[in-house]
C-alpha cells in the first residue's frame, strides 16, 4: 500500500515538474517600428487606468495594447510636454500622472485636456522647483509630493499647491539630507521617505519630526551600508528594505538592528549575484 502511494503521488507531481522544465518563455518586441519613439526606455508605469507609459530619451509614449501615443516638446506649443528626456513617472493615488524630465523641469500631465502643465525652476522665485532636472518623484500617504533633483536636494509640493519647499544638505547639520544629488525616493508601509543619494548614501526621512537619519559605508564596520552611491530601494511583502548601489551590490537592511546585510559578486560563484552594479 506504501508503495502504490508513493507510485500515485509520482504520478500526480510528475506532470508538474515536465511543465516547469518544458516551459518556454517568449517575448514580444515592442520598438521603434510599432511606434515606440525611442529604443531607450528608462522608465516604465502601468496606470489605474490599464495604459502603458514609456519615458524614453526622445518622449513619452502611451501604449494602450495596440498603438502607441508619443508626445513631445514642441516649441510653439505650452501646453506640450516640456522636454523630451523622462527620467521617471509617477501615478498619485488620485489619478494624476507626474513626469520627471532631464532639463525641462516637473510636467503635470492632464488627462481630460490631454496637455500638460510644467513647474520650471526659476531663480527669481523662491518657492519655484530648485531644478529643471528631476531625477525621482514619490507620493506620501497624504497625497503630497517629493521631488528629488540632480544636485539640488529634495523638493515638496503639498497636494492641490503650485508653491515648492526644499530640503538640502547643510553642512553643519546632521539631520539634514546627506547629498543633494537624488537618485531615487521610496515610500515605505509606515510613510518613511528613503531617498538614495549619488555620494551620500541612504537617508531615512521621517514626515512628522522632518529630520534626516543617514545610512553610509564605514569601512571599520562590515554591517553598514556595503556603498554610498544609492540608485534603488525598495521594500518586500515582508517590509523588508532592499538597496541597490552602483558599485556595491544589494543590501537587505534589519531595521531592528540597523545593520545592513550585504549580497555581491563573487568569481566561481554561481550563486552569487551576477553584478554589484544594481
Amino acid at each position: 500500500m506504501k508503495n502504490l502511494k508513493n507510485l500515485l503521488f509520482l504520478f500526480f507531481i510528475s506532470p508538474l515538474f515536465l511543465f516547469a522544465q518544458n516551459r518556454q518563455i517568449k517575448f514580444s518586441h515592442l520598438q521603434t517600428d510599432a511606434g515606440l519613439s525611442q529604443s531607450n526606455v528608462l522608465c516604465i508605469l502601468q496606470d489605474s487606468r490599464g495604459f502603458m507609459w514609456f519615458g524614453t530619451r526622445d518622449g513619452l509614449n502611451k501604449y494602450d495594447g495596440y498603438k502607441f501615443t508619443v508626445y513631445r516638446n514642441d516649441p510653439k506649443n505650452k501646453n506640450s510636454i516640456s522636454n523630451n528626456y523622462i527620467r521617471s513617472l509617477k501615478e498619485t493615488g488620485n489619478g494624476d500622472l507626474w513626469i520627471a524630465t532631464a532639463g525641462g523641469g516637473l510636467n503635470y500631465f492632464d488627462r481630460s485636456k490631454n496637455r500638460f502643465t510644467v513647474f520650471k525652476h526659476d531663480s527669481k522665485s523662491a518657492s519655484s522647483i530648485t531644478s529643471n532636472f528631476i531625477t525621482a518623484i514619490e507620493e506620501d500617504r497624504d497625497g503630497n509630493l517629493w521631488i528629488g533633483t540632480e544636485s539640488a536636494g529634495l523638493n515638496f509640493l503639498a497636494k492641490g499647491s503650485t508653491t515648492f519647499t526644499h530640503l538640502k544638505h547643510e553642512k553643519n547639520n546632521p539631520n539634514s539630507l546627506s547629498d543633494d544629488f537624488i537618485k531615487t525616493i521610496y515610500r515605505d508601509h509606515e510613510n518613511n521617505l528613503w531617498i538614495g543619494t549619488l555620494h551620500g548614501g541612504l537617508n531615512k526621512f521621517n514626515p512628522e519630526n522632518k529630520k534626516f537619519k543617514i545610512y553610509q559605508h564605514d569601512d571599520n564596520s562590515p554591517a553598514s551600508l556595503s556603498f554610498n552611491d544609492v540608485y534603488k530601494v525598495f521594500e518586500d511583502s515582508q517590509h523588508r528594505l532592499w538597496i541597490g548601489t552602483n558599485g556595491g551590490g544589494l543590501d537587505l537592511f534589519d531595521a531592528k538592528s540597523e545593520s545592513f546585510t550585504h549580497f555581491k559578486s563573487a568569481e566561481k560563484n554561481n550563486d552569487a549575484l551576477s553584478g554589484d552594479y544594481i
